[in-house]
């Protein structure tokens, strides 16, 4: 990693890079590849990077060498995300969730969790939780957490019910769907410190959610835990 991380910053700085600068980025590139709030728009550049390198090129030429395609952000994403998930049923709900939220701007972290049946037909609902950047605007301080609830219908297709592209929840950032209970939705994720940078939120809460009414499409925040601050987050 630290090859890479010298490499990278030489490679792509217009000036000479000074010695402390070196460690620096390398300690920085650690906390990004380590933290599970990392968006696929800090890493991209990396992953572009590694793409135009002649190592990489060199191994495309082998016989034995799978070419990959890195996420993008963009709506030809959506089929990559749910292909990836083993269990069928989510693979589909993913599909429905990922299209959407991938059609409306950037996307990536996606998160599911069932929420019980339609009690009229009896079928699978669920909630799917994601960061994204509604309508492509760019910049760190722009995105969010989004959601949509993705139900079944009577036939066995799955649609997108309703949707929240700006979900509020009191965090900045969801790492974790703790799960669903009794109408309650708990989560786990990061908001700001007071010396926080806008991207890299530290303070960690489990905040729980309910309806608003039973058959609202609107969601409230019912409680809110602080956990810990996370340092690792700090740069």
């Amino acid at each position: 990693m630290r090859q890479f991380s010298d490499k990278y910053l030489v490679d792509t700085k217009e000036y000479d890079v000074e010695e402390h600068e070196f460690q620096n980025h390398y300690e920085k590139l650690k906390k990004q590849l380590k933290r599970e709030s990392t968006g696929v728009e800090l890493l991209l550049p990396y992953i572009l990077f590694i793409k135009e390198t002649s190592e990489y090129n060199k191994l495309k030429l082998s016989s034995n060498f799978t070419d990959f395609e890195p996420l993008t952000g963009l709506i030809k994403d959506h089929q990559i995300i749910s292909s990836e998930e083993p269990n069928l049923e989510l693979s589909s709900v993913l599909g429905v969730a990922t299209a959407y939220a991938l059609a409306i701007g950037v996307a990536w972290n996606f998160k599911v969790v069932s929420i019980g049946t339609n009690e009229y037909v009896g079928a699978n609902r669920f909630v799917v939780i994601w960061t994204g950047d509604i309508g492509h605007n760019g910049g760190s301080g722009s995105w969010g957490t989004a959601m949509c609830e993705v139900a079944e219908s009577y036939s066995g297709v799955y649609f997108v019910e309703n949707a929240i592209p700006f979900f509020e929840t009191s965090l900045r950032d969801i790492t974790e769907i703790v799960g669903y209970d009794n109408g309650e939705l708990s989560l786990i994720g990061y908001t700001h410190a007071e010396d926080d940078v806008n991207n890299k939120p530290t303070m960690k809460y489990q905040v729980t959610l309910i309806k608003e009414l039973p058959d609202s499409t609107k969601w409230k925040v019912i409680d809110r835990i602080f956990l810990e601050r996370d340092y690792l987050f700090i740069v």
